[in-house]
């Protein structure tokens, strides 16, 4: 048996004789927690907790904000198991026939953060009273950029208070396999599930949620912007984005992850060496528009961990006799998803590079210079040799770019000129997925996050 403590206090001793009179090995289980956070157990169960109110030392509008954000890796079906709050989430009621009326200490907070976190099970007890609601789904809107929707349903369970004399229970048992162990729980369906009882908290709170069916003239547009969610959804590279072709990520780091390209520019087919074609897209999980618009906040960690794999890359690459070319296109665009792309190019093409790079900008019209800019605002392209040196050219405003500019010169370098155009080299999905598989094989040893 396994028990959980919210709160900053120590563990009242009436609590913990009653634990040991019940299990007396259950101190081996005893999870005590502070007051916000999430956790993972040895056998994966994941749970996140907010204690106390939004007063008297409890927890603030920052503790909220960044549970909200909690990010849930891919490898990984989105949602937590236990979500722990002492508030009530308001509007928990909405079309429920197990809860008839409001809870009179209601959080709209709380709402949105069960909203955020998309628990399969939430606990809370501010209300003293024991109630069970149906099972609800869920609903996206509420979360981080790189949002997930969810298949699994949420069960509430309200608890009465420790040791009450009203005989509301306090206590709550059931058998539970973790999210990542057990698939078969995110599909699972029951004829009482209502649907997400939170969607009016939202609007209450002033956030205001479009239909599903509204098209881009309508509420999707807040004071001219797009809305943010709606951007992310539809962004080719958004792990938010249900259409993202998850078949070819090869790795993912804390800060970034690493794809096979669609379309690429080398393959398994051409026998290059690098097993699955070795054509990497290093992408942050987050959205940005540029790496120059990361928040100082993370730009360090995101930064290291990009060198850890193009160095990684690197050394990969070497085993087979190929060197390392990695071009970027910083362009700040209403859709645009900050990347860089990285392609293995047989050592004994590596010199040509340069000139070939050269003589393409001449034809486009422009010079490339060593002089790497600086500044968040500033739109340039980027090619990096793998002797180190770096080639750039800075876009003027309205200046027309070809936007395939660093493909067209990996592609005259391999001596493919054709390949200018991802979609001349499609591949079938079973191809790419023998190419990521044979890929991932290979960069097992150097992955930096193994």
């Amino acid at each position: 048996m396994t028990y959980f403590m919210t709160g900053d206090q120590p563990i009242p001793e009436a609590a913990q004789s009653r634990i040991d009179a019940n299990d007396g090995e259950v101190c081996d289980n005893l999870y005590y927690l502070g007051k916000k956070g999430t956790l993972t157990t040895a056998n994966g169960l994941k749970i996140a907790w907010l204690s106390g109110v939004p007063d008297n030392n409890g927890f603030t509008d920052e503790d909220v904000q960044a549970l909200k954000m909690t990010k849930m890796p891919i490898t990984a079906p989105a949602g937590v198991d236990i979500l722990m709050t002492h508030l009530w989430p308001s509007g928990i009621e909405n079309g429920s026939k197990a809860i008839q009326a409001a809870p009179a200490n209601g959080s709209v907070t709380m709402a949105q953060l069960a909203a955020a976190l998309k628990p399969r099970y939430y606990f809370a007890a501010a209300e003293g009273a024991f109630c069970e609601r149906e099972p609800y789904k869920n609903v996206t809107g509420f979360g981080p950029p790189d949002e997930r929707a969810v298949d699994h349903v949420t069960r509430f369970i309200g608890l009465g208070n420790f040791l009450n004399d009203t005989k509301q229970r306090w206590f709550y048992a059931f058998n539970m396999e973790p999210l990542i162990k057990s698939p078969e729980a995110l599909t699972a369906s029951f004829p009482t599930t209502t649907e997400c009882p939170f969607t009016k908290e939202a609007i209450a709170a002033g956030k205001k949620r479009p239909h599903p069916e509204e098209d881009d003239s309508g509420s999707f547009f807040w004071g001219g912007q797009q809305n943010p969610k709606r951007q992310v959804e539809s962004c080719w590279f958004c792990l938010a984005n249900p259409k993202l072709e998850k078949h070819l990520i090869v790795s993912i780091g804390s800060e970034l992850y690493a794809t096979l390209a669609k379309g690429p520019l080398v393959s398994s087919q051409d026998k290059s060496g690098v097993p699955g074609g070795g054509h990497i897209i290093l992408v942050p999980v987050t959205h940005y528009t540029t790496f120059n618009k990361v928040p100082a906040e993370t730009h360090a960690q995101l930064t290291g961990e990009i060198e850890k794999y193009k160095n990684a890359l690197r050394a990969m690459f070497a085993e087979y006799g190929q060197d390392m070319l990695v071009f970027e296109l910083s362009r700040q665009s209403f859709m645009g998803h900050a990347h860089m792309q990285i392609v293995p190019v047989p050592k004994d093409k590596s010199d040509s590079i340069e000139a070939t790079a050269r003589q393409a900008a001449k034809q486009e019209g422009f010079e490339l210079t060593d002089q790497v800019p600086t500044g968040p605002d500033v739109n340039f392209f980027k090619l990096e040799l793998p002797n180190g040196k770096s080639l750039v050219h800075v876009l003027q405003p309205r200046e027309r770019f070809n936007l395939q500019f660093g493909r067209l010169i990996a592609a005259k370098v391999l001596g493919h000129p054709e390949r200018e155009d991802w979609k001349t080299c499609k591949q079938t999905t079973d191809e790419e997925k023998n190419d990521t598989s044979a890929f991932k094989d290979a960069f097992k040893k150097y992955d930096p996050t193994v």
